[in-house]
Order: C-alpha cells, then structure tokens, then sequence
C-alpha cells in the first residue's frame, strides 16, 4: 500500500470515528481487527468500522459505573 492510499484510509477512519462520537456512542473495543477494508466503491478504496457488540451510549456511560474487562485485553489501556 502507497503512503497516499494508507493516509486515505487512515482519513476514513477518523471520520468515521468521529461520525460514531457525533452520535454519542462510544465504541469501547475500536482495534484493528474491527476495521475492514471494503471492496474498491466508486470513490475507491474504503473501509468499515464494524464490532459493536460493547459500544454504549455517551448519555448511559456518564452514570456512576465502572466497567471492567470491556474490549480486549492486548488493547485496553493499562
């Protein structure tokens, strides 16, 4: 992969993040085996942030609770 199509991708990728935090869902187990490549579409080449199996709504998330072992351990913040 060419750095301008890497920096592309990479560029879907914070849109799309940022697209799933203007919606007030955080996703909580964002990793690279969660995004995939899509097949090439009209704009070229794209990708698809999927997994959202431990997401939870930022107006649920702001009571008082504490989660433990949510996503995946290699990727969680110590």
């Amino acid at each position: 992969m060419n750095e301008d199509d890497a920096l592309t991708l990479f560029g879907q990728m914070l849109r799309g993040y940022n697209l799933i935090r203007n919606k007030q869902i955080i996703h909580r187990d964002l990793k690279p085996d969660n995004i995939l490549f899509r097949a090439r579409t009209e704009h070229g080449k794209a990708i698809a942030i999927i997994d959202f199996g431990y997401c939870e709504v930022a107006e649920v998330c702001n009571k008082p609770q504490v989660y433990y072992n949510v996503g995946s351990p290699k990727y969680m913040a110590p």
